[in-house]
């Protein structure tokens, strides 16, 4: 298997599109809970050198290897194989999260120890290139989202250990792909209690910063123990403080957002915020399920609180719980819901069990529409961005047996299955401009 593993090797792309694809669960709004969806159809007399660009995480123990590849457009997507195998930009060993920065660039964030740096992928002339040098960090980014005017991407530390640990947030120059400023922030904590914030998303509207969070107990033992309300704190942005502006509560629902996944929060065409609550066991909720029902809240345009006349009960409709969110346009929104909630111990949404079915969520009429001709899947750690063009969306499903794209009609809700996929996990699809980013070898 001959594959190019230099960081300055760059992947020569025969067609108008290129593809993205990286460790994990594949639902969520494009830009790290930010923008609308990605994948805008360029203008069919422009002669700009449109990519899809493609990132495929391997199940290799020697070691778990994610490289970056291209396919041949959108019929490359629908027949025959994806793998890595002859071509492809080997990226530093393990999971990584991947932030597309509008349609010009991904950034690739490592989430081990040892890979804790950011690299950017461009399009150069037609061709993928790696920009000049990543950048380091200090602990595991999980959280991310992108400014609207896509020149800052926020990522946000989650520390692993114990005690009372800030959490730091990074702004990146999305160009230049540098760190200019550090924040240190709270959150939220509860010293009596032994009480810390886990944060779930971040997303920027207008001159606020949204963070949503779990509240976990301040040993590091990944405790849900306040599971049966949603909580957020607004902070005022660019000029985020070391703590936030205020906290806002519903007690309707469950704590906002699952472990390590960009699909928490969307942002519609009317700047409306809506959030996802799970609170199921196979999605980390620990020591006990929540039990308030899974369901979508939303903060409506101009304002900085849950709307109170609003609430889109998922478990009373479906008789599962939302585990998934990525916006469609129009105010629909496609969702993971998972199934039968009885089924599996804690994590297992992530990588044992087969449970979880897509759908097609009105989010103002509040309707479901399980989407037929998918079998169950499971989803991974990380998310990334779901393509949607011309009226259709790409989803990436990871079943018992195998690993597949598949097309989502929008307008009929009714799917077709595309290429498989060579790999243990995918993160999304993208595409990606010719720019004149700087930095590229």
């Amino acid at each position: 298997m001959k594959i190019n593993s230099k960081f300055n090797d760059r992947i020569k792309v025969k067609t108008l599109l290129s593809i993205f694809l990286m460790a994990g669960m594949l639902l969520s709004s494009c830009s790290g809970d930010d923008d609308a969806p990605v994948g805008s159809n360029p203008d069919p007399g422009s002669e700009n050198k449109s990519r899809l660009v493609m990132q495929l995480f391997l199940n290799q123990s020697k070691p778990s290897q994610t490289y970056v590849i291209s396919v041949d457009g959108i019929d490359g997507l629908m027949s025959g194989t994806l793998s890595a195998e002859g071509k492809g930009i080997e990226a530093p060993s393990g999971y990584r999260f991947g932030v597309p920065v509008g349609n010009s660039s991904l950034l690739s964030f490592g989430y081990t120890s040892s890979t804790l740096n950011c690299i950017s992928y461009v399009n150069d002339g037609g061709e993928v290139a790696v920009s000049d040098k990543p950048f380091l960090y200090d602990d595991v980014f999980q959280r991310f989202t992108v400014s609207e005017d896509e020149k800052t991407v926020l990522a946000m530390e989650i520390p692993q250990g114990a005690g009372f640990l800030q959490r730091e947030i990074y702004f990146v120059d999305a160009e230049d792909v540098r760190v200019t400023k550090k924040i240190k922030t709270d959150v939220w904590k509860d010293e009596v209690e032994g009480l810390v914030a886990m944060p779930t998303a971040l997303m920027i509207r207008g001159n606020r910063l949204f963070v949503p969070y779990q509240v976990h107990d301040a040993e590091g033992k990944w405790q849900t123990l306040r599971p049966n309300k949603a909580y957020m704190a607004v902070y005022s942005y660019p000029d985020i403080g070391e703590t936030p502006l205020k906290i806002i509560e519903d007690d309707r629902t469950c704590n906002i957002g699952v472990n390590a996944s960009m699909s928490t929060l969307i942002k519609t065409d009317n700047d409306d915020i809506y959030s996802l609550s799970c609170g199921a066991t196979g999605a980390g909720f620990n020591p006990e399920p929540a039990t308030k029902p899974s369901g979508i809240l939303r903060i409506k345009s101009g304002e900085t609180e849950f709307d109170p006349n609003y609430f889109f009960n998922i478990e009373e409709k479906t008789q599962g719980k939302i585990f998934g969110l990525a916006y469609l346009g129009g105010n629909k929104a496609l969702a993971t819901i998972i199934t039968n909630t009885d089924v599996g111990a804690l994590w297992s949404a992530y990588n044992t069990v087969f449970n979880q079915k897509l759908a097609i969520v009105d989010l103002v009429q509040e309707t479901v529409s399980i989407i037929d001709g998918i079998p169950l899947f499971r989803s991974g750690y990380f998310a990334t961005g779901l393509f949607v063009e011309d009226g259709k969306a790409y989803p990436t499903i990871v079943a018992e047996n195998e690993v597949a794209i598949y097309q989502i009609d929008i307008a009929t809700g009714t799917a077709t299955k595309g290429a498989t996929v060579e790999g243990r996990d995918i993160l999304g699809l993208m595409r990606m401009d010719e720019g004149t980013k700087k930095n590229k070898k």
